[in-house]
């Protein structure tokens, strides 16, 4: 591909550059990703995040989202027709201590003020007790 026939220059080949490019590539577009180094290369910031995705602990703006690439996921196996090795679970954090138990109260509240109903703050009755956390 020559210069003159490149639409859009993507500097960055992370998983946003990626992104960027696949999409509008999607769109028709001649694009063109250019990258210091290997795809997912250390130290790059994509390399670093190990693939995780999560909403919660997120400022606001954010954590809407991540609630949408969350859905992505979903969706783009079937487009891409690969396996992504997405695997969807879930977050456990521990208190050690009561000002620390106090303080996952207070962002189990934030998260669902935030619409996030299925986090859970499980006290030491609860994690011990027969009834199984849903």
């Amino acid at each position: 591909m020559s210069a003159a026939n490149v639409d859009m220059l993507i500097i960055g080949g992370g998983v946003i550059g990626n992104s960027i490019a696949y999409h509008l590539a999607r769109q028709g577009r001649q694009v063109l990703v250019i990258d210091r180094s290997q795809v997912a290369d250390s130290p790059a910031a994509s390399w670093a995040s190990a693939g995780g995705v999560r909403r919660q602990g997120r400022h606001h703006a954010e954590a809407k989202l991540a609630v949408e690439a969350i859905q992505r996921w979903k969706t783009l196996e079937l487009e891409l027709e690969e396996d992504l090795r997405y695997r969807r679970g879930g977050n456990l954090l521990l208190a050690e201590s009561d000002i620390e138990a106090n303080q996952l109260s207070k962002f189990v509240e934030k998260q669902h003020e935030m619409g996030f109903a299925d986090v859970q703050f499980v006290d030491r009755r609860g994690a011990c007790s027969s009834t199984r956390v849903k």
